[in-house]
C-alpha cells in the first residue's frame, strides 16, 4: 500500500482475472484455495491484538465509493437491495431477518513462555562493571522452576557486522526487554563493552556505542545498530528499546550530557539517533501502544506515564505530556503494561508505602488509580496479556530477582515463578515472539 500513514504494515493485493464468479465454498476455510480476488493481510496489532474469534464483514461498494451494494459476506439475501450511500448505512440494522453481517474466524492468542532478561553469570558478584548478559525461557505458569527451559548467550564478541553486547552488572534501570508490537522481536539495549570494562554506564558512547539487539522466535540475533550519540558520559544508563516492527527503534536512557539522553529514535543498523523530546533527559522505558509512543520518568514533574509527542515522533521537537503521575511516598516508575486504551498497569519500585503494581483507568477524559497489586519487594519490569476470560494476566521482576505472575481477578493472588540465582540478577521480562522472522539467517549469531 502507498500513499499516507500505514504504521501497522497492513498489505493488499488484487487478482482481477476471475470473471465467471464463486462457484464453492460456503465459510472461511476456502479462502486458502483462492488464487483471484482481493486479499488483504492485517496484523493483529492493527486490531488491538484480540483475545478471541475475529468478526470479519465485506461488501462490494462502487467505483466511486458513493454505495454500499447488497453484495455481503456474509450474505444479507437475494430479496435485499443495494443499501445507498455509504455513510447512512448501520449494519446492525442490515442484519434484521438475514442474520449478522459477519462471519467469525476462530482465534486464541498464543499462549507461550515468558523470556527474562538476566545479568551475570553466577561466577563472582555483579558490580557496575559491564557483565554479560542470557535470555533465560520459562513456563508463564509452572511455579518455582529451578531452571530455565531454554538459555540464550548474548555475544560478548563481535562476529561480522554485530557487535558485543553487556549491561552494567549492578545498574537496576538498566536490561528492560520487550517485544515488538507484530510479535517477531525481542528487543532490548546495552553497551558494545567486553566483559569486565569499569564502569562502563559512564564511558563515551562514541568509544563504547550503545548497541540495540534484536532476538527473534529462531534465536537469531541482530546487534548491528551501535549509536554514537546516545547516552554518553558520566552518569548515564541505556535502559530500554522498543520496536513496532524490527526496523524503527525509540529508546529511553540517561545521560551526562543532556544532547544524548532521553527519548531517542534510530533505525535498525544505524550508527546515529535523533533526540526525540528535549524533556525530560532522563527517562526510564518507552513503549508503544495504538499507535502512540509513551514512556515513564522518575524526573519533577513527569513521575509516571508520559505520552511522547503525537503518534510515532522519529524528529527531535517532540513534547513530553504527563498522562498520570504517581502519587504517594518516594513513587518510583519503572516499566509498564498498557493492557487496552483505558487501562495502564505500572511497575512501582517504591522504597516506601505500598510498591508493587498500580492498576490505572481512564474515565471520563481523566486517568486514576484504582488500586495497587501489592508483593512487598517493589517491582520494575511487567509485561501482560489476558486469559480466555478477558482477565489482565500480569508477569513481573521484582527488585529482590523474582519472576513473579499474578491476575487481576477478584483475589489477586502473586506466584513465584523463578528466582535468580546468586551472583546473578533479573532485570526485564517480555513475552516470547510468537512469529519467525522473515530475516536470513546469515544476519544474526549462530546459536
Amino acid at each position: 500500500m502507498s500513499g499516507g500513514s500505514n504504521p501497522f504494515g497492513i498489505q493488499a493485493t488484487i487478482n482481477n482475472s476471475n470473471t465467471a464468479g464463486v462457484t464453492a465454498g460456503s465459510d472461511y476455510s476456502w479462502g486458502g484455495t483462492v488464487r483471484t480476488g482481493v486479499e488483504l493481510r492485517i496484523p493483529l496489532a492493527a486490531i488491538g491484538n484480540p483475545s478471541g474469534p475475529i468478526k470479519v464483514c465485506a461488501f462490494i461498494g462502487n467505483p466511486d465509493n458513493s454505495m454500499v451494494s447488497n453484495q455481503f459476506m456474509a450474505n444479507i439475501g437475494t430479496a435485499a437491495g443495494n443499501l445507498g450511500e455509504p455513510r447512512g448505512q448501520s449494519l446492525a440494522d442490515v442484519g434484521g431477518p438475514f442474520g449478522y453481517q459477519y462471519f467469525l474466524v476462530p482465534y486464541a492468542p498464543p499462549t507461550g513462555g515468558l523470556v527474562v532478561l538476566r545479568v551475570g553469570d553466577g561466577n563472582g558478584a555483579i558490580s557496575n562493571s559491564a557483565a554479560p548478559v542470557f535470555l533465560d525461557e520459562y513456563s508463564s505458569t509452572q511455579a518455582n522452576q529451578a531452571a530455565p527451559a531454554n538459555s540464550v548467550v548474548i555475544p560478548t564478541s563481535t562476529f561480522g557486522q554485530n557487535h558485543q553486547l553487556t549491561l552494567a552488572g549492578a545498574a537496576v534501570s538498566e536490561g528492560r526487554i520487550s517485544r515488538s508490537n507484530d510479535g517477531r522481536f525481542l528487543v532490548f539495549t546495552g553497551y558494545d563493552a567486553p566483559t569486565g570494562t569499569s564502569n562502563v554506564s559512564n564511558t563515551s558512547s562514541a568509544s563504547v556505542n550503545r548497541v540495540v539487539a534484536l532476538i527473534d522466535k529462531n534465536r537469531m540475533i541482530d546487534t548491528t545498530t551501535a549509536l554514537t550519540d546516545a547516552y554518553s558520559g558520566n552518569s548515564s544508563n541505556t535502559r530500554c528499546a522498543w520496536s513496532f516492527d524490527g526496523t524503527k527503534i525509540w529508546l529511553a536512557g540517561t545521560s551526562g550530557t543532556a544532547e544524548t539522553g532521553g527519548i531517542r529514535f534510530t533505525t535498525l543498523g544505524s550508527t546515529t539517533s535523533s533526540q526525540v523530546s528535549p524533556s525530560p533527559t532522563n527517562m526510564r522505558t518507552v513503549q508503544i501502544f495504538n499507535n502512540q509512543l509513551y514512556a515513564t520518568a522518575n524526573t519533577n514533574g513527569y513521575v509516571g506515564v508520559s505520552a511522547i509527542g503525537l503518534g510515532l515522533p522519529e524528529d527531535t521537537g517532540s513534547t513530553t505530556t504527563l498522562l498520570f503521575g504517581l502519587t504517594g511516598t518516594n513513587p518510583a516508575p519503572y516499566e509498564f503494561y498498557v493492557a487496552d486504551a483505558d487501562t495502564i498497569y505500572v511497575a512501582d519500585d517504591s522504597t516506601q508505602g505500598a510498591q508493587g503494581i498500580e492498576k490505572w483507568v481512564l474515565g471520563d477524559g481523566v486517568w486514576a488509580k484504582v488500586y495497587t497489586l501489592s508483593l512487598g519487594p517493589g517491582i520494575r519490569s511487567v509485561c501482560g496479556r489476558k486469559d480466555h476470560f478477558g482477565n489482565n494476566v500480569l508477569f513481573a521482576i521484582t527488585a529482590d530477582s523474582r519472576l513473579v505472575t499474578v491476575t487481576d481477578t477478584v483475589n489477586p493472588t502473586f506466584v513465584t515463578l523463578a528466582t535468580a540465582r546468586s551472583n546473578t540478577a533479573f532485570r526485564g521480562v517480555a513475552l516470547t515472539p510468537f512469529i519467525p522472522s522473515r530475516a536470513q539467517a546469515t544476519t544474526g549469531f549462530p546459536l
